[in-house]
């Protein structure tokens, strides 16, 4: 268990959120609160929604009904007749959230210190100075401080990731998703990313991450959530819903997934 205080109150209150591709609900009535420095790790089958629940919770996706608060302020919300409607300070509140894809999406052409510079300089328009200074800070967090100036190219999958991690802490994010980061490494390079998410977590940022990794779910996580069929079965501390699950569902998942 984390050995951090969580005593925050919610940044993210999500009220029954409903979000459909065509004629397929993939998110059903959901409702969600995330706290200040709290791990939340989301598990379940493929398919499930996880990943849609984070896009849309971030803003990357629009939905069909329910509403999303941030710090007790409408962030977004539906009429539930396909009119989304932004909040006031939608802009700004979509910065302080970031997320670290599957899929490193560094550009190719930029060393590692200038793809996490590129977003402060860009978005945060803070000084060249300034920029650098974060990136060495944050990629020195995350283990990275000796490839500052290697192209994507030249680093392994895992490095790769981590650069991305460190973009997003360089962004000054208060909360941060991690979409199955871990999903597309050789089993190898696993290791190191989680290591790396796990000192994150030590610190007290606020996550959510979407993970088949079950060790550490139970082992950094203050809570998990198990999502199926776009919709939330089940939740509780990892000791809890691991070792005595209280719905059918999350036992035959954890079944299917874990050894013994």
């Amino acid at each position: 268990m984390n050995p951090h205080p969580r005593s925050g109150g919610p940044v993210i209150e999500v009220r029954h959120l409903t979000k459909k591709f065509g004629s397929t609900t993939v998110l059903r009535d959901v409702d969600l609160e995330i706290r200040r420095g709290e791990v939340v790790v989301i598990i379940g089958p493929s398919g499930s929604g996880k990943s849609t629940l984070c896009r849309t919770v971030i803003g990357l996706e629009a939905f069909d009904a329910g509403e999303i608060l941030f710090d007790g302020i409408e962030f977004a919300r539906s009429d539930g007749h396909g009119r989304f409607i932004r909040g006031k300070d939608y802009r700004r509140r979509r910065l302080e959230m970031g997320m670290v894809f599957q899929h490193f999406t560094l550009f190719p052409q930029l060393t590692v210190i200038q793809n996490v510079m590129l977003g402060p300089r860009k978005v945060l328009r803070v000084s060249a100075d300034e920029a650098r200074d974060r990136a060495v800070r944050v990629l020195d967090r995350v283990g990275l401080s000796d490839k500052h100036n290697s192209f994507p190219a030249h680093i392994s999958g895992g490095q790769k990731q981590r650069a991305a991690i460190a973009r997003e802490l360089a962004m000054d994010r208060r909360i941060i998703f991690f979409d199955e980061v871990t999903s597309a490494l050789d089993p190898e390079l696993v290791h190191e990313v989680l290591q790396a998410m796990k000192a994150l977590a030590e610190s007290g940022i606020t996550m959510v991450v979407v993970t088949h990794e079950m060790g550490f779910a139970r082992n950094v996580a203050d809570r998990v959530i198990f999502v199926d069929s776009g919709s939330i079965v089940e939740e509780g501390k990892p000791q809890q819903l691991f070792d005595s699950p209280r719905v059918a569902r999350t036992r035959a998942f954890l079944k299917k997934i874990l050894p013994g």
